[in-house]
């Protein structure tokens, strides 16, 4: 972590049965969906992804999150796909499959370590980026901005669809 004045300025609205929603007070940034049913990591995926330059919207709910992505525009989407006990990660999966569909949309995938069966069909469906057992916050941060970069380069050429392809970014677990 950096120190506290160096850190992007986040406002973070919680509404009840509602989405969490964190805006960067710059204007003009590509628009970034986070969707993770634990608040610790959406927080987390919400940073990192502020710091990256991106705005961000953050849903705890597959089917809100759905609904969302289909009112607003967005460039890339952070799904949050690791398991915890007593949640279906049916609908997660799901609205991946949604997501990834969307033209010029880049899709990050926070899955689970060594479940390969995940990560096949991470790729299979057309992931951009694929990260098993995330956690570490300046190593979001950074593919965040690889995102916004790859997003821009998508806007300014012109191109329908992002780079596909079996792109795995292995972070290192911070004990």
């Amino acid at each position: 972590m950096g120190h506290p004045e160096s850190q992007p300025q986040l406002s973070v609205v919680r509404a009840e049965r509602g989405p969490i929603t964190g805006t960067d007070t710059q204007r003009g940034l590509y628009q970034c969906l986070v969707v993770s049913p634990s608040d610790e990591r959406c927080d987390r995926l919400l940073r990192a992804a502020v710091s990256g330059g991106w705005s961000v919207t953050a849903r705890d709910d597959p089917d809100e999150a759905a609904r969302t992505a289909a009112r607003y525009r967005f460039e890339l989407g952070i799904v949050d796909l690791q398991r915890r006990a007593g949640l279906s990660r049916k609908g997660y999966c799901a609205l991946a499959e949604i997501l990834v569909r969307q033209t010029g949309f880049l899709l990050v995938l926070c899955g689970n370590e060594s479940d390969m069966a995940e990560e096949i069909w991470a790729h299979q469906i057309g992931t951009w980026l694929y990260l098993p057992g995330v956690d570490g916050d300046s190593d979001l941060a950074r593919v965040c901005s690889e995102a916004r970069v790859a997003a821009e380069k998508l806007a300014g050429h012109g191109s329908s669809s992002p780079t596909r392809g079996p792109t795995v970014y292995r972070v290192a677990p911070h004990h």
